[in-house]
């Protein structure tokens, strides 16, 4: 890409990297650790044509979220509902938009998560 000075590099980490969650070391560590290579490319890459974003959302529509998950203990969602957490498609659409951006635009750290989740 560097070599061709064009193209794109997605990263879809979580809100976990960019903030402690309690009980979740492990996860949060790999988290800070993908958003601090990522902004590394992004510095690495700045004075080229190639595009590096880092999507952190909070909760995704995902089985992390079912009375399974060791968070299903009623603090969150553990009736099994959700349909309000982001979806997959969501995180479709916001690359999408990022690639119909003006060129020299740049969605460098995109937090975002459900209203009313834990953060």
């Amino acid at each position: 890409m560097v070599k061709r000075d064009t193209g794109y590099l997605f990263a879809i980490a979580s809100v976990a990297g960019t903030w402690g969650i309690p009980n979740e070391a492990a996860y949060v560590a790999s988290k800070h650790g993908m958003v601090g290579f990522m902004d590394t490319i992004a510095n690495e890459t700045r004075s080229t044509g190639v595009t590096v974003s880092t999507l952190c959302p909070g909760g995704i529509d995902t089985p992390w979220w079912t009375k399974d998950h060791p968070y299903g203990d009623g603090k969150n969602h553990a009736d099994g509902s959700t349909s309000h957490l982001i979806s997959t498609q969501e995180i479709v659409d916001i690359i999408d938009l990022q690639m119909q951006m003006p060129a020299g635009r740049v969605l460098k750290r995109l937090v975002w998560f459900p209203k009313g989740e834990w953060h």
